[in-house]
């Protein structure tokens, strides 16, 4: 073989040194067991396995290893597995501040219950379970229900990493409990939604220090289903900004549609918060079009200036230093939150109230019947992209489905286009009511992979945003399948939130290390504060440069050899 000249050597010698490996964190789903071994093998960490779902959460080395995904037949779906975190802050109360109601024997009805006329309707005689994906919960706190009312399961990671269902490191869990659940009737501290038949389940969808990633909440989500719960809630996630590549590697993710429509349709109804930026901008889970996205009010009904506004907020609730049961410092105490989590907790557990009197109605109508009953005070079309169709009126739902479950002749359906919003969701007379479709856990490779949407359910993406997922990471259709088919006590804000979930390294061009750690937000002009900056077209037209002569090197590699 002969050797290259001694300029080019040194340059090209200099290469391997001079280019970085950038270890990416993906979602990958396959469509049989070669896809799965192409998986295992490209990858050079497993986070978790999820054989169930045909899912892989992986580490990827290279931008090789993710094309050659990429390209496999086998493999439906290579996504990014964006960070997620818990949504709102707690703030400590003086726990005498609700013992010393006690000593009067008696038992603080919040605001966050009043509002909703939770104390208005008694529970039901069916068993209804509502599953809380979140940090776990305090067991053992006076106020809350243990076993059987309350079951869980841990969040293993495939490192044996395990991180309990019962205990809550940030005390979020632990809120969200006792707005759902917090006994009633025992002369203590405060009341919650629904106590038995209404039974709670837990799963971790995020580590103790408040922050996951989607392949983790995709596996809590699925403990939920198999646990056969009637509805999810869900008060985490990350924001999608335009400008910060959401569709191609941030908190988008056409894995967790599809799961999410599944469960909807398979009659689970699933709540998830819209997010504390204060933006007009989506936030993912809650704006995938089939979830019920919730927003926060203000103690006198009107919007809480945190929350989110877009299309996809469906119903409200109070918002505003939310009283409700804590775990802090090893204490069982109470405090309060702010924010679109407490909003979720009240509406989801408003749902399995409801549910729990109506049995023989179908999740579509309890969800009619919430968004028919809501009360809006904002807009005089009684829906807007504020607070949806409004807070929830729970005692006006009940009497609503006191007439029957479809008591308006109607049945909701999602708008079929995005862009419409579920303000435009369809009121409209069935010939036949259909019957929930049980959701499918396939332990073996299915025999069809469905590549569209049906027509009711296609989500189009808004117009600022791209309207087809990039060709680095989707993966096409094989034709051999038919087409038909930080520790922290307190969890952070949503002002804090990581920015890997936002900038991972195969969209835009950035400048610093990409890990899980606190990096970078762009602001409007994409200028940060200096850790992981966007290339000027000095540094733009260098990196070209740097690229055709990589691109010299190998050819000249292959000429001489």
């Amino acid at each position: 073989m002969r050797k290259l000249p001694g300029t080019m050597r040194l340059l090209c010698g200099s290469l391997a040194v001079a280019t970085p490996s950038l270890a990416q964190n993906v979602l990958v789903e396959y469509f049989d067991e070669i896809g799965r071994a192409d998986t295992l093998v490209a990858a050079s960490r497993v986070s978790l396995d999820l054989k169930n779902r045909h899912v892989i959460a992986a580490e990827l080395v290279g931008d090789q290893s993710l094309l050659d995904l990429k390209r496999n037949p086998h493999i439906k779906h290579v996504e990014h597995d964006a960070v997620i975190f818990s949504i709102d802050e707690p703030v400590t109360l003086n726990h005498d501040t609700v013992a010393g109601r006690n000593r009067h024997l008696t038992e603080l009805v919040t605001d966050g219950i009043k509002m909703i006329q939770a104390d208005q309707i008694e529970e039901g005689t069916d068993i209804r379970t509502l599953c809380i994906v979140d940090s776990g919960i305090g067991i053992g706190h006076p106020d809350l229900p243990t076993y059987p009312t309350v079951q869980g399961v841990n969040l293993t990671l495939d490192d044996g990493t395990t991180y309990a269902w019962s205990d809550d490191a940030t005390s979020h869990g632990t809120l969200l409990a006792g707005y759902a659940a917090a006994i009633k009737g025992n002369s203590l501290g405060v009341r919650g939604v629904a106590n038995e038949p209404v039974r709670l389940f837990i799963t971790r969808g995020l580590r103790d220090d408040g922050k996951g990633t989607l392949s983790m909440m995709l596996d809590a989500v699925d403990q939920c289903i198999d646990h056969g719960v009637d509805a999810i809630s869900l008060s985490l996630g990350c924001p999608c900004r335009a400008n910060e590549g959401c569709f191609t590697n941030g908190c988008y993710s056409e894995i967790m549609e599809d799961r999410f429509r599944s469960i909807v349709r398979g009659g689970t109804l699933v709540f998830a918060a819209a997010g504390n930026t204060g933006e007009d901008i989506h936030f993912y889970p809650a704006s995938y079009r089939d979830i019920i996205s919730v927003s926060a009010v203000n103690k006198d009904g009107s919007k809480w200036n945190g929350s989110n506004r877009n299309n996809q907020i469906e119903l409200a609730a109070l918002g505003e230093a939310a009283l409700s049961t804590a775990k802090i410092k090893g204490r069982f105490t109470y405090a309060s939150l702010s924010g679109t989590s407490a909003a979720t907790a009240y509406v989801a557990a408003s749902a399995v109230l409801l549910w729990s009197n109506f049995p023989e109605c179908s999740a579509t109508a309890i969800r009619q019947a919430l968004d028919a009953t809501a009360l809006n005070t904002m807009t005089e079309t009684g829906c807007d992209s504020s607070i949806g169709f409004g807070i929830v009126q729970v005692k006006n739902a009940f009497d609503m489905l006191q007439k029957g479950c479809h008591s308006r002749s109607a049945m909701f359906a999602v708008p079929s286009n995005f862009e419409d919003g579920i303000c435009k969701a369809i009121f409209e007379v069935p010939s036949t009511i259909p019957s929930p479709v049980p959701t499918q856990h396939p332990s073996s490779m299915p025999t069809q992979n469905p590549s569209g949407r049906p027509t009711q359910y296609q989500s189009e993406r808004p117009s600022s945003f791209p309207t087809g997922r990039p060709s680095l990471i989707k993966s096409e259709m094989p034709t051999m399948f038919p087409t038909s088919i930080s520790p922290t006590l307190i969890p952070t804000s949503d002002h804090e939130a990581p920015s890997t979930a936002l900038q991972p390294p195969f969209d835009n061009i950035f400048l610093g290390q990409q890990n899980d750690t606190q990096g970078d937000v762009p602001n409007a002009t994409g200028a940060t504060n200096g850790k992981g900056r966007k290339l000027n077209a000095t540094e733009a037209l260098g990196l070209v440069a740097f690229a055709s002569l990589v691109t010299t090197c190998y050819s000249i590699v292959s000429i001489i050899s």
